[in-house]
């Protein structure tokens, strides 16, 4: 493998080693991480994947959740040393989002918010423990939180929410609370 190769293979897969391993198997996985390529060059590679991630995210459209989710696994991974631009930038986007997505979208940022979630450490925790960004991420994340689920009409976009989506928005807030609660030590 080339290091061309390496860069579309791991930007190809945001980087994530599972997804690596489970789409094109344990062999090229393993030459991959053979390479062992530094850390620098991975977080040039995360740096650039972030900033797509952004430009598409700042859209506001069907997929923002996802964008925010992806931003937040390359920033978790550790490549990039110093996350503070990234995160500042991104809980300027997460400022603008109440007004302007649809509530699926709203109630997704909140699971990417929570602890545990899946294939990824808490968010809330590198924010708080990486950052000084800690107090302004709870005060845009009470404001996206504060929303009831009700059956979304048919023009709010491709995915709705609808009204038995309350109890999740409910669990989803309850368990990022936690993690600011545990993580903040402000």
């Amino acid at each position: 493998m080339t290091m061309e190769e390496a860069e579309k293979y791991y930007k190809d897969f945001h980087g994530d080693s599972y997804l690596m391993w489970h789409e094109s198997g344990t062999e090229t996985t393993r030459e991959f991480f053979d390479m062992k390529i530094p850390d620098d060059v991975l977080a040039k590679w995360d740096a650039e994947l972030v900033e797509k991630d952004f430009s598409w995210m700042e859209e506001f459209d069907d997929r923002t959740w996802n964008y925010h989710s992806d931003i937040l696994k390359v920033l978790d991974k550790g490549h990039i040393e110093d996350i503070s631009k990234y995160v500042e930038r991104l809980l300027d986007d997460m400022e603008k989002m109440p007004g302007r997505i649809d509530l699926h979208n709203r109630l997704n940022i909140i699971e990417n918010m929570r602890d545990n979630v899946t294939f990824h450490r808490s968010p809330v925790k590198m924010i708080c423990e990486r950052t000084s960004y800690g107090l302004r991420l709870d005060r845009i994340m009470q404001e996206i939180m504060n929303f009831k689920c009700y059956d979304e009409p048919e023009s709010a976009g491709y995915f709705r929410v609808t009204a038995k989506d309350e109890k999740l928005r409910i669990e989803y807030s309850d368990k990022y609370n936690r993690a600011f609660a545990t993580y903040f030590r402000g």
